[in-house]
């Protein structure tokens, strides 16, 4: 199923999948969407828990409004998923994040100690480094600079919007 539900002031999209065991909830990465960061995760694992994912705010199908990125905006997206499995009636879940979106399940985690029962990172930072600030800003380029299969996922989603948003 999904749907749209107002947390903390927007209004997020979210899919969900499965009806048993402890719910998961899984936060997407830079620009990522709940299909398409975790479409192989709602299908797959829904024999054995409800797995819930959703557009974080200003991606995907939950615009508007226009992403914006201020300083805290990892924690924004930890408690955005925490007032999302809230308002879906979780009051337990596991947390799943990947890239930007582990960060804000480290977060979500810290913050939401009695609500996450279990935790599973990949692909993010702990820190960031002079390296990876040369490295994100090589890639700032959409069209010169990134895969193919990163514009043919994220093309679709974004359009137009897709190299103002990056280099945001």
């Amino acid at each position: 199923t999904d749907g749209t539900v107002a947390v903390n002031g927007v209004n997020l999209y979210y899919q969900r999948s499965g009806t048993s065991g402890l719910p998961l909830v899984c936060i997407p990465g830079s620009m990522g969407t709940a299909e398409t960061d975790f479409g192989p995760q709602l299908a797959s694992l829904s024999d054995e828990m409800q797995v819930v994912s959703f557009d974080p705010r200003g991606y995907g199908k939950s615009r508007p409004p226009r992403r914006m990125f201020p300083l805290d905006f990892y924690q924004q997206d930890a408690d955005d998923a925490a007032a999302l499995m809230k308002a879906l009636g979780h009051e337990e879940y596991g947390v799943v994040g990947w890239s930007d979106g582990a960060i804000s399940a480290v977060m979500l985690a810290a913050s939401q100690q009695a609500a996450a029962r279990k935790l599973v990172i990949f692909g993010g930072n702990g820190y960031f480094s002079q390296a990876d600030v040369d490295a994100f800003e090589s890639l700032r380029d959409v069209e010169a600079t990134w895969s193919k299969r990163m514009k043919a996922t994220h093309k679709p989603v974004y359009g137009d919007d897709l190299q103002p948003m990056w280099s945001s």
